[in-house]
């Protein structure tokens, strides 16, 4: 048996477990601006944290508890979905994936199948895992995704339908999640510890959780600060105008949210990614991403789950 648990960032126990955090515990509770500390909260979230377990057996079981509130698991044998568990409030629970009969018949035509149980776990709640064996922690030999609410899958059914989890199926890449939903401020203890990881490149959807909170000038300085720091690992960059869709789906439209604001920051968001002279900066207009009105959600702000299915056919990433 391995286990390998990806997008947890360190070893926090509690109890006879682990805290699955996508931050360090330090870090995360840095995170902030002004009187926006959302940051603090939901980067204790394990937004997509991955257990796979690779084991001979047909069946595996894992156990888990959330803390805060009841939250949803999704539960994979390779990359084919197989069932969805709702764990409840500080009820230690056991998860079991087992091979259908039919899969087991089929399973030696099923081309480059691997026995691979996987447990993708979803928002709103901070979860601890109770390991049955030895594991290791990977947020390697990935792309490493930063944004706000929208890349932790805002607007979509589940977090299975989200950009961020069908652009890896898609591309054949793996995502690690760091995205913080309505607190994407671009603070420098954040941007460091991406800095700190490893990872194939960056994903960086930005703009739509600064635009209520700073101004010009403080956004030009943390965007400049972001991708100079990040241009050090010399992987690729790509940068998410995610304001672009907005101004673009709702042109002529009498009232368009935060219409200067967003006029103004992809400016300067355009204007910073040239300024880096970066062959590997891939500067992408979120109008490219999301082309439909129907992509949006009830509350204007969010796409849809087929919002984030359009984002995801059109994101290409790890092409050259």
């Amino acid at each position: 048996m391995k286990i390998n648990v990806y997008n947890v960032s360190e070893e926090r126990k509690i109890d006879e477990g682990i805290l699955l955090l996508r931050y360090p515990y330090s870090i995360s509770q840095r995170l902030g601006y002004s009187t926006i500390t959302k940051g603090q909260i939901h980067a204790l979230e394990p937004s997509m944290v991955e257990i796979e377990i690779l084991d001979s057996n047909d069946q595996i079981a894992i156990e888990l508890m959330s803390l805060d509130n009841d939250t949803y698991v999704y539960g994979f044998i390779d990359d084919f979905q197989a069932a969805r568990f709702l764990i409840h409030k500080g009820k230690r629970e056991q998860l079991v994936l087992k091979m259908h009969d039919r899969m087991l018949n089929m399973e030696q035509d099923i081309k480059d199948f691997k026995r691979r149980f996987r447990f993708i776990i979803g928002n709103g709640s901070r979860v601890v895992y109770y390991p049955i064996s030895s594991y290791s922690l990977i947020n390697d030999d990935g792309y490493v995704l930063y944004g706000s609410s929208i890349s932790m899958g805002a607007g979509a059914f589940d977090i299975v339908n989200c950009y961020a989890f069908l652009t890896a199926k898609f591309n054949n890449i793996r995502i690690f999640n760091k995205a913080l939903s309505g607190s994407c401020l671009l603070e420098p203890e954040a941007i460091d510890y991406l800095a700190s990881l490893n990872p194939k490149g960056y994903i960086l959807e930005i703009g739509a959780n600064v635009r209520g909170v700073m101004d010009d000038i403080e956004f030009r300085k943390r965007v400049k600060y972001m991708l100079n720091i990040l241009k050090q690992k010399q992987v690729d960059i790509y940068l998410i105008s995610i304001l672009d869709m907005f101004e673009n789906l709702y042109y002529g439209f009498k009232e368009i949210p935060y219409h200067e604001k967003n006029v103004s920051f992809i400016k300067i968001l355009k204007e910073e990614a040239n300024n880096l002279n970066y062959s590997k900066l891939h500067l992408i207009s979120s109008k490219n991403l999301i082309t439909t009105i129907d992509g949006i959600s009830y509350d204007m702000l969010h796409p849809a789950n087929y919002g984030h299915l359009q984002m995801a056919l059109n994101l290409k990433i790890g092409e050259k």
